[in-house]
């Protein structure tokens, strides 16, 4: 029988239960703007089409896995 998760940290990627935008640069980093980037789009991108049923978990989660890869 397959075993389910005990709790949601077993399933959510940590790194996504913080604020990517509350990130301070390190002291060494540029303070120069860089163009703001709409993560919940991106996000959404990944998952309508789940949600649509065009895509399924597997896929899905790899790809929030490598969105978050990129931002974090």
């Amino acid at each position: 029988m397959e075993q389910f998760p005990s709790s949601p940290d077993d399933v959510i990627d940590s790194r996504w239960t913080g604020n990517p935008q509350a990130v301070r640069p390190a002291p060494h980093v540029s303070r120069r703007r860089t163009p703001q980037v709409d993560l919940d789009a991106e996000m959404r991108a990944v998952i309508n089409p789940w949600l649509a049923g065009d895509s399924g978990a597997v896929e899905t989660l790899a790809a929030l896995r490598d969105l978050a890869d990129q931002h974090l």
